[in-house]
């Protein structure tokens, strides 16, 4: 076995549909992980360990629904990648500063 495998893990990156976040999921999958790509948009990434889950990082109820699906793949979430972005200053939201103060702390409590 390799030193890199992440043969039976489990991954959930938000923002997967990104630049960075693409070559992220890639990646993943090239060592084995089965990866939930949570982002707005539902996107095919062409590959067999890599599923879409719609997901709206400013909001909480999205949040819990994409911890759901993605631990139904693999039995639970091994790993949490963070790769999207609130707004990015110009997105469809706004400005990050219109983020509420309390996403970091709150939204990611999974219950």
């Amino acid at each position: 076995m390799s030193i890199f495998s992440l043969s039976g893990k489990t991954v959930l990156i938000t923002g997967g549909n990104g630049y960075l976040g693409t070559a992220v999921v890639r990646g993943l999958a090239e060592h084995g992980a089965t990866v939930a790509v949570a982002d707005l948009d539902v996107r095919d990434h062409g590959h067999e360990r890599v599923h879409a889950i719609a997901c709206d990082v400013s909001d909480s109820a999205s949040i819990r629904r994409a911890f759901r699906q993605a631990s139904g793949l693999g039995g639970r979430i091994d790993v949490l990648i963070n790769c999207a972005t609130y707004g990015a200053a110009t997105g469809r939201r706004g400005p990050s500063s219109a983020c509420p103060t309390r996403i970091g702390s709150k939204a990611w409590t999974v219950r």
